[in-house]
């Protein structure tokens, strides 16, 4: 017999501050390190404040796995910087 029971929804948190970029549509793209959610082209996402209230749902678009070395300068705009790449 099938199940009824949905899949959950896959989320990301993000800092309080950067709600209002993404719903501004400034900030369109955003990387993880050591993410397991399988995040793929299509999903659809709840986008959750560090309190974990949703503030947006979004669909993705585009998917790039990059090993920490080989982003670039325009990769890190608006994240905390790090004392080495590696």
């Amino acid at each position: 017999m099938l199940s009824n029971t949905k899949t959950p929804m896959k989320t990301l948190r993000f800092e309080n501050s950067l709600r209002e970029l993404i719903l501004a549509g400034t900030k369109t793209t955003t990387w993880r390190l050591n993410d397991e959610k399988d995040i793929s082209v299509n999903d659809t996402l709840s986008f959750l404040d560090k309190n974990g209230n949703q503030f947006a749902l979004a669909k993705v678009c585009e998917v790039r796995l990059k090993t920490f070395g080989r982003l670039n300068t325009s990769d890190k705009e608006g994240y905390e910087s790090f004392s080495s790449d590696e």
